[in-house]
């Protein structure tokens, strides 16, 4: 079948039926390339019939991490729950299995951090510019500078999602707190800290077109403005109906 020129172009943005058909071709090929592999298990989930016996095992086999760490074999009532005669194990109530990101299970500690500490440095290198945008709009204007943290606080969540998918998570959970973490931290220096840096000290209790009470007035007024329309306009849910469906 010949596209035209559009068709090719908007292939580069999102994959037609050929494209989707030669991804999953290619995924196909590497899942049976890696079942005639072995891998070392990382971890090992068990599940069991009812609720008594799951917690009868976790109660024969469950350590505190510091006795895990020091191999503290005298801890296990029964020298026959330990793994090989002489290991003790890491025993714990494991995640729903829809909330368990299985491909992150075998990344290291130092994998995970290194990519967290990635995440944190964008995170970071965002809030200055913000602050740097805050504080030309605020020359200009309050209300200017008002919209602008409006606008970057509707901005952000979507930021951040990006950033966490970067990251390493053994779970749903925990890829959720890193993602309100970012979003409440970016809120609060927008919102708060950033209009107490940009004031001036005089203007704090002073009347004037950019005192601090008129900027939180500001600030409130825009933020009320600006998500209600964001959310009734819906421009990514619009181009996901109308275009890339």
């Amino acid at each position: 079948e010949k596209r035209n020129l559009f068709d090719r172009v908007k292939c580069l943005v999102v994959p037609d039926v050929p494209a989707l058909l030669c991804q999953l071709e290619g995924i196909n090929n590497e899942v049976k390339r890696l079942s005639l592999l072995e891998f070392p298990a990382t971890r090992i989930f068990a599940t069991f019939e009812t609720e008594h016996a799951q917690r009868t095992i976790l109660n024969c086999l469950s350590v505190g991490s510091r006795d895990v760490k020091r191999n503290d074999v005298l801890r296990i009532q029964d020298p026959k729950h330990l793994f090989r005669t002489r290991l003790v194990l890491t025993v714990k109530e494991a995640e729903e299995p829809s909330t368990i990101r299985w491909q992150d299970l075998s990344d290291r500690v130092w994998d995970r951090f290194v990519k967290m500490m990635m995440t944190a440095f964008a995170w970071a290198c965002s809030i200055g510019l913000v602050v740097f945008t805050v504080r030309l709009c605020h020359h200009r204007s309050a209300k200017f500078a008002a919209y602008a943290i409006a606008f970057f606080n509707g901005v952000f969540p979507e930021f951040a999602k990006i950033l966490v998918n970067f990251e390493s998570h053994p779970s749903e959970g925990s890829l959720q707190t890193s993602l309100y973490v970012k979003i409440a931290a970016f809120r609060w220096i927008n919102t708060a800290i950033i209009v107490t840096m940009i004031t001036p000290f005089t203007s704090t209790l002073s009347s004037g077109s950019n005192n601090l009470l008129d900027g939180v007035c500001e600030i409130f007024f825009a933020e009320i403005v600006t998500t209600n329309v964001i959310k009734f306009a819906d421009p990514m849910g619009f181009i996901e109906r109308h275009y890339l469906a």
